[in-house]
């Protein structure tokens, strides 16, 4: 087996793929661009960016295969590495469903809990002070 093929294993098992349409379709890039790097034996500085950003995997262990450190993301119960993208989505989404499910009065109470000290006004109202005391409003 060659470095590049070598190289190129690495980067199958850190995307999950086995082609070169799929290996294309983690990389974002076109599948024949597989097929240029292939015949070239030489790997694009972009597919060690996208690999580091997307899959959090050490660009120096997809080049060298050095045992430590390869990845470069915290890992998950499994010591599979996060995606960190698809999990900040992932997470994204579920705060927004469940703030979709809260009222306003059990949204204010949350903030108040996460957010010491936070002055919530609704509507019109004067926001109150931390003793419980209506302030002032400028005039």
């Amino acid at each position: 087996m060659t470095h590049f093929d070598s190289i190129l294993r690495r980067i199958h098992e850190t995307t999950g793929t086995r082609t070169q349409v799929q290996l294309a379709d983690q990389l974002q890039v076109k599948q024949s661009s597989i097929s240029d790097a292939k015949r070239r034996a030489s790997i694009p500085d972009s597919w060690l960016v996208t690999l580091q950003r997307v899959f959090g995997v050490n660009p120096e262990w997809i080049l060298n295969g050095d045992p430590e450190p390869r990845w470069l993301v915290p890992a998950d119960e499994k010591g599979r590495p996060l995606n960190v993208t698809r999990e900040r989505e992932r997470l994204e989404q579920e705060v927004r469903r469940e703030l979709d499910t809260l009222g306003v009065g059990e949204l204010i109470i949350r903030l108040r809990e996460a957010v010491p000290g936070v002055v919530i006004t609704v509507g019109n109202a004067a926001p109150e002070s931390q003793s419980g005391e209506q302030a002032r409003q400028p005039q």
